[in-house]
């Protein structure tokens, strides 16, 4: 046998072991949330034990953490681990439904809704909220909000952030398109990862720019940070493709009006990508060297969303007016009459 052709079966066999595993994970989904609750390692310390990171949300000191780990009663990855194992990001950690968890106690939200179906609800987010928190209950996120005012239909803890469709960052506001259930979930996904939702933003920037309208590609490639979490930076090779047309309204007071649409949807593309130009978004605490008083938050917000309903296939137009907060300084610093 050739070595292209044994390759080629290796690559074959690779494939189909790939899609039998994600099979079994699938079947054993209902089983698993019948058993168990389930959270995902979003930010953890440098060398962080499952036993130290569990003892946040657990009513549980040291020592009962590891019996439970010994007798199965907490799974990572659907597998047993023992109790030195140090977490990492994106874990999944199966705790036995009978383990008493920490209360909370978080007030849920009202947001502003924008439209709303059978289907699914389109909320504007307000700014310094995440799109779903680390661990259910622990904090106010859109997802845990729309759970707890019933406007979603979502188990108490979740696999695989069933409901959420796209997100935004924590400090960027706009619509949120959120699923009141998993398996439209799985449709409307489908719409962003073909491009068929059309996102257009608007962001407030540091500097003048030479060229009123351009379009920036250039790959981003993801990096972690145990204090700061996800974040992207520019690859000299080609990671993940990243497109970003700007359009600069108007330039004064050495800042600029722009607006923007994406082609692609990746993290912090937006973000990357003006910083990359020389014009970092304001109110950037990560990618700008600027550290102004005058933005006490990214100057970023998503105004207009624009798809045809996979549904009904009606053509829907969501537009969400500037905040509040952001309006307020945009008349401080840029345009008295804004």
């Amino acid at each position: 046998m050739s070595y292209k052709r044994e390759f080629r079966n290796l690559r074959l066999k690779s494939r189909l072991a790939m899609r039998a595993f994600d099979r079994a994970i699938y079947e054993n989904i209902a089983f698993l949330n019948k058993r168990y609750n389930a959270i995902r390692v979003a930010y953890h310390k440098d060398d962080e034990d499952v036993v130290t990171y569990l003892k946040k949300y657990l009513e549980l000191d040291s020592k009962e953490i590891s019996t439970k780990i010994k007798q199965r009663k907490i799974l990572v990855n659907y597998k047993k681990i023992s109790d030195s194992y140090n977490v990492v990001r994106d874990d999944f950690i199966l705790i036995d439904k009978n383990l008493k968890l920490r209360e909370h106690n978080v007030e849920p939200i009202e947001f502003k809704i924008l439209t709303e179906n059978d289907k699914y609800i389109i909320v504007d987010k307000p700014p310094g909220i995440k799109v779903h928190s680390n661990f259910p209950d622990s904090e106010n996120s859109v997802l845990e909000c729309l759970k707890k005012t019933g406007k979603i239909q979502s188990p108490k803890y979740i696999y695989y952030e069933s409901n959420i469709v796209h997100r935004l960052d924590k400090f960027t506001t706009g619509p949120m398109i959120v699923a009141k259930k998993q398996k439209y979930a799985v449709i409307l996904k489908r719409l962003f990862k073909k491009r068929k939702i059309k996102k257009y933003y608007i962001a407030l920037t540091h500097g003048e720019f030479i060229d009123k309208r351009g379009i920036v590609e250039l790959p981003l490639i993801r990096g972690y940070d145990a204090l700061y979490g996800d974040y992207m930076v520019i690859s000299d090779k080609p990671y993940k493709w990243a497109k970003t047309l700007y359009h600069v309204i108007d330039s004064r007071n050495n800042l600029s009006l722009v607006k923007i649409k994406i082609i692609t949807g990746r993290t912090h593309q937006i973000r990357v990508h003006l910083s990359a130009l020389g014009h970092p978004v304001c109110g950037d605490s990560f990618y700008s060297i600027y550290r102004d008083r005058r933005f006490p938050r990214q100057m970023l917000h998503s105004y207009l969303l624009e798809f045809v309903d996979p549904f009904d296939k009606k053509k829907i137009k969501v537009i969400s007016p500037l905040p509040v907060d952001m309006k307020k300084i945009l008349k401080e610093v840029y345009y008295e009459s804004f």
